[in-house]
């Protein structure tokens, strides 16, 4: 038995490891897809697969102050060396607004057809000051748009399955 096991191996027939699962989605938490920003968030708890998670930070001064508030809760578990490479983008505009890629992507600005910044090559996170006119672009499988606006009540308009609000970072922790 065990000259047949030593011959399975040398084949590449051999016991493997479990993966474990992430979810509906069946993504692997611990993949080479995910970055270790988006593993910081319960994605696998959120109904759909969304690419991006956004939160509107506030306005002017307010907004950059919430952008550290943000980043230390979210990302506590991170050590300083990889929070250091969160980008801080400040283009036209006063709305704040934290885009954390769930995969290993490249995310580009554009505003106006015109784009403004590979804001993440690898799918770091990032913050981002601007007017709500700017597009946060993504290519996965498909490509994805998403334009950064918020409503008079602060909260972000138009998601849907591909991106996920969490601007009330307190309950999205909680879970």
């Amino acid at each position: 038995m065990a000259i047949l096991a030593i011959l399975a191996s040398l084949f590449g027939c051999g016991k493997h490891d479990p993966y474990i699962l992430d979810g509906p989605g069946m993504v692997y938490v611990d993949s080479e897809y995910r970055n270790e920003y988006a593993n910081c968030l319960p994605f696998e708890n959120v109904q759909g697969s969304p690419y991006l998670a956004i939160a509107y930070l506030g306005k002017g001064e307010d907004g950059k102050a919430n952008k550290d508030v943000y980043i230390n809760k979210i990302f506590e578990s991170l050590d300083d060396e990889i929070i250091s490479h969160i980008k801080t983008f400040e283009f036209d505009g006063d709305d704040w607004f934290l885009v954390i890629p769930k995969y290993r992507n490249f995310v580009s600005l554009i505003k106006d057809d015109a784009e403004l910044a590979q804001a993440a090559h690898t799918g770091e996170a990032f913050a981002l000051r601007c007017s709500q006119d700017v597009i946060v672009n993504i290519f996965e499988t498909k490509e994805i748009n998403y334009l950064l606006s918020v409503t008079e009540a602060g909260e972000l308009q138009g998601t849907d399955e591909n991106v996920w609000d969490i601007t009330n970072i307190d309950e999205i922790l909680k879970k």
